[in-house]
């Protein structure tokens, strides 16, 4: 692997995991545009599946399913850290323990549900990707990133709102509107993954022409 490809990798290595991180305690407020959906469903749509596909693509699918192996450590350690802050006695200074404790101490639940939603949605969208750049003679970026996405987000879907929100009555109303949302967010997330590929192409001949 060229110095440039290695340095491209780090960084969006760096920005899925910043966005795997974020996602257990953004993904505990739904937000309604149109239709109801967590907001780290924004998260994941841009800055998680269209990195892994550009990454799938240009690295292949080892390094994929590493690098969502590891956003899912990433997570875990994240989320000990939090309920360590959680447990740990506060200062005679600090006043906020109810509201923190009350939004952080769910953040478990967006672990566990991440872990098996993202683990099998992610596998799901890699091995679908392949299948599909297999049968297209790697051809057709666009029909990969797209199929695959769609999939996989709908098998996230239903398994992480069954788990995070759990409690919730109208759980088909949060599934049809984080699927729905993710596959909106996903198409147009489509061109991502081809900025990917084509800047690390293009820098990759840059650099080996100097």
């Amino acid at each position: 692997m060229s110095h440039v490809r290695l340095m491209i990798l780090l960084a969006l290595f760096m920005i899925i995991i910043s966005a795997m991180t974020a996602s257990t305690i953004v993904a505990l407020k739904p937000v309604h545009f149109i239709v109801i959906f967590p907001f780290s469903n924004i998260i994941f749509a841009l800055f998680t599946f269209p990195i892994i596909d550009g990454i799938c693509e240009m690295y292949g699918k080892q390094l994929a399913y590493l690098i969502s192996v590891l956003g899912i450590g990433s997570q875990a350690f994240f989320v000990i850290f939090i309920q360590l802050s959680i447990i740990a006695p506060g200062a005679s200074i600090w006043h906020d323990q109810v509201h923190y404790q009350a939004i952080l101490s769910k953040n478990y639940l967006v672990f566990v549900g991440s872990f098996v939603a993202f683990l099998v949605a992610q596998f799901a969208d890699v091995y679908v990707f392949q299948k599909i750049k297999k049968a297209m003679r790697h051809r057709h970026l666009w029909l990969r990133c797209g199929v695959s996405s769609i999939i996989g987000q709908f098998i996230d879907s239903v398994i992480f709102i069954n788990i995070v929100f759990y409690w919730a009555s109208n759980k088909l109303t949060l599934v049809l509107g984080s699927f729905l949302s993710k596959s909106v967010l996903c198409l147009l997330a489509i061109p991502i993954t081809y900025s990917i590929v084509y800047a690390i192409k293009k820098l990759d001949r840059y650099y080996r022409s100097r």
